[in-house]
């Protein structure tokens, strides 16, 4: 299956795909490659890491990232150049032909993110085949919902809160839902002190390049570059305060390492939709510490309760980490921006008024906030309509046996763990 497809894409990409010719005297487009290697970085060593804490799985966890990060990346530039010729009607003469630079790469990295929040809920209890037809299912809607939510309701959201991360996130519990429907877990996931450890290399790698992360597609110039940079890593050192605040106080039992894996990297999520549009330092530092607090909860009481409740197994809290995070993020980036419209903090709103961050100059304060909402919950209704469909159609195949869930032995030879 999986030679089939790389023939396939091997082709198209023969016959459609041009590097892009194109000289620019931009100064911020020489930075592209560095920010493009700083969100490589986080797919490659953060997320795959992060995803080693399952004592028996950690091979697993490393090669399936990266086959995923090389397999979305390809798919991605079709796609995207896909639906863009489906929303622009132009379907004729060299307007065929897709251009690739390193402004194409970043967005890949973006899908291929969003594909392994998706995979953080089913992790363990999937094969490579089962990947395969999830990650598909999930690139496909994936790049429609990021066109619908950027071009036709006009979302601004730079680090993309509501397309990455709630749309991932939802599509991932929709599957795994539906899933363990046909075979359910029957053992434990097992955690080590050591597999915590190279766990925990994942979480400071995110932490390190989040702000990367958030600026690399949206900022033109170094005003704008500054300003989410500043935002976003004062929004992530309020979630680390605030994470070990809640896992210190509020258990009773000391710092809780599953908290401190994720929760902490909360505060990034959080502020990729208004990264860009807040100007008060204090305010991305309360955002930040108010959704580790958040999220720290989440750990604690909302996973547990949606595994008792609706048999929900979420590996990896990505209902947690990535769920309600963004859905906060869409939600904080529109309050936000309709403030404005107060007439507080006018010298700010004037710079919006002329186009910084891609401010559509036609719309009120109050209008994009609640476009803000629109892509958040459009974002949120895609992930869950795909994550059924892309889980119903795995289930036909889903040939996984619980015996085997967590463990590297299935299809590793060679795969000893203590």
């Amino acid at each position: 299956m999986m030679l089939a497809l790389e023939i396939g894409l091997v082709a198209l990409l023969w016959i459609f795909a041009r590097d892009s010719l194109i000289l620019s005297t931009d100064g911020l487009r020489s930075q592209r490659y560095p920010a493009y290697q700083d969100v490589n970085v986080m797919m490659l060593v953060g997320f795959a890491f992060l995803m080693t804490f399952i004592r028996s799985y950690a091979w697993s966890s490393i090669a399936y990232t990266f086959w995923i990060n090389a397999f979305i990346f390809q798919v991605y530039i079709l796609l995207y150049a896909y639906w863009d010729k489906v929303w622009s009607g132009n379907w004729s003469g060299a307007s065929v032909t897709i251009t690739v630079d390193i402004s194409t790469m970043i967005l890949c990295s973006y899908a291929v993110a969003s594909v392994l929040v998706a995979f953080g809920g089913v992790i363990g209890r999937t094969g490579p085949k089962d990947l395969i037809i999830i990650a598909l299912f999930h690139i496909f809607g994936y790049s429609l919902n990021e066109r619908i939510v950027f071009t036709s309701i006009g979302m601004i959201d730079g680090g993309c809160s509501s397309t990455i991360h709630t749309y991932g996130a939802y599509f991932g519990l929709a599957a795994s839902w539906v899933l363990s429907g046909k075979y359910k877990p029957i053992t434990n996931i097992k955690i080590s002190y050591i597999s915590n450890i190279f766990a925990f290399i994942g979480t400071l790698f995110l932490w390190i390049y989040y702000p990367s992360f958030n600026y690399a597609s949206l900022a033109v110039n170094s005003f704008e570059q500054n300003l989410i940079v500043v935002n976003t890593v004062l929004s992530l050192t309020g979630s680390v305060i605030g994470t070990y605040i809640v896992s210190a106080l509020g258990f009773a039992r000391g710092l809780d390492m599953e908290n401190i894996l994720n929760a902490t990297i909360a505060g990034g999520v959080v502020m990729g939709a208004p990264c860009s549009f807040i100007y008060r330092p204090g305010v991305a530092l309360f955002i930040g510490c108010t959704t580790g607090i958040i999220s720290t909860f989440c750990f604690h009481y909302l996973g547990p309760k949606l595994l008792d409740c609706m048999s929900l197994y979420d590996t990896c809290g990505i209902h947690n980490l990535h769920g309600v995070p963004g859905l906060l993020g869409g939600i904080w980036s529109a309050i936000i921006v309709a403030f404005y419209d107060t007439g507080f903090d006018s010298e700010v709103a004037a710079m919006y008024s002329n186009g910084h961050f891609l401010f559509p100059s036609g719309n009120s304060f109050h209008k994009q906030g609640g476009l803000q909402i629109a892509g958040t919950f459009c974002s949120l209704g895609m992930g869950i309509v795909f994550g059924l469909a892309g889980g119903i159609i795995t289930r036909f195949f889903y040939k996984e046996k619980p015996k085997y869930f967590y463990l590297d032995t299935e299809y590793f030879d060679n795969a000893h763990f203590h």
